[in-house]
């Protein structure tokens, strides 16, 4: 298994895909029609890739603990 301490969340297609089903499960079960920001919480942000863009917001540990 890689090491991954220290190094940014990467979003592949695959969880990608899944991030989109959970916010429209989300959205049908709310019946919400307002906007839904994607936020991701995590020790040392979300790597920059063609998958990313999806992601609103990001909240980092130091956020948290500063």
């Amino acid at each position: 298994m890689e090491n991954l301490i220290g190094r940014e969340y990467e979003i592949d297609k695959t969880y990608d895909l899944a991030l989109k089903n959970k916010v429209e499960v989300f959205r049908k079960a709310t019946k919400n029609t307002n906007t839904i920001i994607v936020t991701m919480i995590t020790t040392y942000g979300v790597k920059k890739n063609m998958y990313s863009n999806y992601i609103g917001k990001e909240v980092l540990m130091d956020d948290l603990f500063n």
